[in-house]
């Protein structure tokens, strides 16, 4: 719920609050009628934080972890690239055009 002055509140504790003090916003003290609150409609909850990501060092080690798991990716690539760099490089030669058309006749 948005109140005509931005601010933002659950709809049971604002209810419960206007009902308290007189029908005024909690904030500013102005009137304020549930008739001129905004509903804010949310598609769903956000999932809070897994439980390693609460202290200093859980965090630490997610970083770590993705850390590990990226230079592991990169690792990966930077081989496969050198494979594929290295298949011309061999195809130039003609003794290797020659070893490779006869291996794979056999």
């Amino acid at each position: 719920m948005v109140t005509p002055a931005g601010h933002v509140y659950e709809k049971r504790l604002l209810e419960n609050a206007l009902a308290s003090n007189g029908g005024k916003d909690p904030r500013t003290d102005e009137p304020l009628e549930m008739e001129n609150v905004i509903v804010v409609q949310t598609e769903g909850v956000a999932r809070p934080r897994p439980l390693a990501a609460t202290s200093i060092p859980g965090m630490c080690l997610l970083f770590q972890n993705e850390w590990d798991a990226m230079m592991l990716e990169t690792y990966n690539l930077k081989k496969q690239l050198e494979q594929v760099t290295e298949t011309p490089r061999k195809l130039a030669n003609p003794a290797e055009i020659l070893k490779l058309t006869f291996c794979s006749v056999n």
